[in-house]
């Protein structure tokens, strides 16, 4: 009976539509799950991404508790972060983080101690890969110094304070990966210039101060009339009473030659916004709506055929 009744159906041009339309309805159910579970909805690497962050903000020692921090906890979120979506330019405000937590993060209770080697390495990365006109990028080429001269590099930190020196603020774009203006960029590299003749006169006396005192001499001249010619006078001044002692004295570094960059984290707060995500259940449950429709659409068509199968009898 059944067999006749599917011959029957088949004969007739409403039957061939309805078990086409039977056909498709079942293509598209085994379809529909695997459409939505493929990938990922246009935009959802950027809430991975966040999430991840948020991960990692739960152990950075800038964002969470003190019984909560853990470096390696912190940096491995935000590897997690990056991996999301790589080759992204506003990863650069991760990486930048990444490297400060290997440079200056210490913590005794879990023996963590900052690893100037790795913090090079990824400071590098920044300084290679992203544009010179981001407030990171600048940071990273202070990082960088500040680990050289934990390694007793004193000629690359010299060149590396130097470059930022260097920088021109007008040149400096709005930040990416995290909210800020660009006079507020601009603002934190005119500053950090001015900060960094004393780093690159630090430097520098560490090699010579004959030295120390030609770049001091050379910045004044060339950053005549403004902060930065200015520091480098006062640089200038106390290098020329260091040379006219007969023996240098040893170990007057001050206090805050090695301290971490004034720049780090400076960053706004809470930058991150809370954006929806797909969950697993959302997607099983969308996935059996939309089978139960195209199933419901099916039973319709077939009625329909029998109805009018049953009229013409």
């Amino acid at each position: 009976m059944m067999r006749r009744a599917w011959a029957n159906a088949w004969r007739t041009t409403d039957g061939r539509v309805a078990f086409r339309f039977m056909m498709l309805a079942a293509v598209l159910c085994i379809a529909l799950p695997a459409l939505l579970f493929a990938g990922e909805p246009p935009g959802d690497a950027d809430a991975v991404y966040e999430d991840f962050v948020r991960q990692a903000r739960s152990h950075d020692p800038n964002w969470c508790p003190e019984e909560a921090r853990n470096r390696d906890a912190a940096v491995a979120s935000y590897q997690q972060a990056l991996a999301a979506r790589p080759g992204d330019p506003r990863n650069i405000e991760v990486e930048n983080r990444i490297a400060q937590l290997y440079a200056f993060y210490e913590n005794a209770a879990t023996g963590e101690k900052p690893m100037p080697d790795k913090a090079a390495e990824v400071f590098q990365h920044i300084i290679d890969t992203y544009p010179h006109s981001q407030l990171r990028w600048v940071e990273a080429n202070i990082g960088l110094a500040s680990c050289s001269m934990m390694t007793r590099d004193k000629w690359q930190a010299m060149d590396l304070y130097l470059r930022v020196v260097e920088v021109d603020p007008e040149t400096i774009a709005a930040p990416l990966g995290f909210d800020g203006t660009r006079e507020w960029a601009r603002t934190q590299v005119a500053e950090a210039r001015v900060r960094m003749v004393e780093k690159v006169a630090y430097a520098a006396n560490r090699i010579d101060y004959e030295e120390c005192a030609r770049l001091m001499a050379m910045l004044m001249e060339k950053y005549k009339g403004t902060a930065v010619g200015e520091a480098a006078r006062e640089q200038y001044l106390a290098v020329l009473k260091k040379v006219s002692r007969t023996l240098p004295v040893e170990g007057t570094a001050p206090p805050s030659a090695l301290a971490t960059p004034a720049l780090v984290d400076t960053s706004p707060a809470g930058t991150l916004q809370d954006r929806p995500s797909w969950s697993g259940t959302a997607k099983v449950l969308a996935a059996l709506v939309a089978a139960g429709a195209v199933l419901a659409a099916a039973a319709v068509a077939l009625a329909i055929v029998r109805f009018r199968r049953r009229a013409d009898q």
